[in-house]
């Protein structure tokens, strides 16, 4: 099934620019096109991977696998040369559901290299914040990135490594501030 909600190009932006500052290496955007789609506008020097349910995304041919998070194993590759290559892996599962992100996880923790930076945009709830620490051993950041058309569910981005960049530092899980979306707290 199909689920896309593209980020606004800020928030596009923000995601792609925090990744490429993290890594001159293989960046691996997992059901999120949008920001895919930024890094190339942007031209940047990273390999690119492109984890996605949506085939119209096979014009980019090496750089897209075919996605279906109810198969979080069956990758092209996937046991082969992508297993720990993943230096940055942008991630947003296309449900904001526990099940569609520990299925999700799988994918993401297989692609990882040591070290790997995650960047986890989904839901701010309490159980998405639990599961997303849980799955992936990220906390909850001061960014709130902004869909075009206005999604009505609260977002949040989640590192599981401190950023340099203040829109990116990881707060409290007290945290409840509904910053204007696309803006930092």
């Amino acid at each position: 099934q199909l689920s896309q909600f593209w980020y606004n190009d800020e928030t596009a932006r923000a995601l792609a620019e925090e990744a490429v500052r993290q890594t001159d290496g293989l960046i691996v955007c997992v059901s999120s096109p949008s920001i895919f789609l930024m890094l190339k506008k942007m031209r940047v020097p990273n390999p690119l991977l492109l984890l996605e349910f949506d085939t119209r995304f096979a014009v980019f041919k090496d750089e897209f696998r075919h996605y279906d998070y109810n198969c979080p194993l069956e990758v092209v590759d996937l046991d082969g040369s992508l297993r720990g290559a993943g230096q940055v892996i942008i991630v947003d599962p296309p449900f904001l559901a526990e099940e569609c992100f520990v299925k999700t996880s799988k994918t993401v923790r297989r692609l990882a290299a040591d070290n790997a930076r995650f960047l986890v945009c989904t839901g701010e709830c309490w159980v998405m914040r639990n599961v997303v620490r849980q799955e992936l051993d990220a906390r909850l950041t001061a960014f709130h990135p902004c869909h075009r058309g206005g999604l009505a569910n609260d977002f949040r981005c989640y590192t599981n490594y401190q950023s340099s960049a203040d829109a990116f530092h990881q707060v409290s899980d007290d945290d409840t501030s509904h910053a204007p979306t696309g803006e930092t707290d």
